[in-house]
């Protein structure tokens, strides 16, 4: 049902900085401040866009900033302010326990070689004691 509204629907124009990217499955940097720029001067464009995204009822396929962008209700700026924040404070929350996971990683591995080492070093501390002993019962000898 919602196809046929997108059907009917007269056809516009896509604005000419965005003709070299249609049909393009993913996006370069470059073709993404494209769209940014149309949208943000274009508001025929975007309202066209959000109408077209309501026909074909995907809205509920994009994210909340995405919506935001569009749609542009009032306070949008601050509420994608938040989603950005929030965004980054993710990130940085995933940075940590990925350091924090590094960390414990090396950690383990360095404990795990202390262990080996120190069974390697208990033979040789017996032996360094068992050359002392020796030493010292030569001396005593040569006395």
């Amino acid at each position: 049902m919602a196809k046929a509204g997108l059907a009917s629907s007269p056809p516009t124009p896509v604005p000419r900085p965005l003709r070299p990217f249609v049909g393009f499955a993913k996006l370069s940097d470059r073709a993404v401040s494209t769209v940014r720029r149309v949208l943000d001067d274009d508001e025929a464009f975007r309202a066209h866009v959000c109408t077209m995204i309501e026909l074909a009822d995907i809205a509920d396929e994009l994210d909340e900033p995405s919506l935001l962008y569009l749609r542009r209700p009032e306070g949008w700026q601050e509420a994608l302010a938040e989603h950005a924040a929030a965004a980054a404070e993710a990130e940085a929350a995933e940075a940590a326990a990925r350091a924090e996971a590094s960390a414990s990683r090396r950690l383990e591995a360095v404990q795990a070689s202390l262990a080996r080492t120190e069974d390697e070093l208990e033979p040789l501390r017996e032996t360094v004691t068992t050359l002392r002993e020796q030493l010292g019962e030569e001396r005593r000898a040569r006395r």
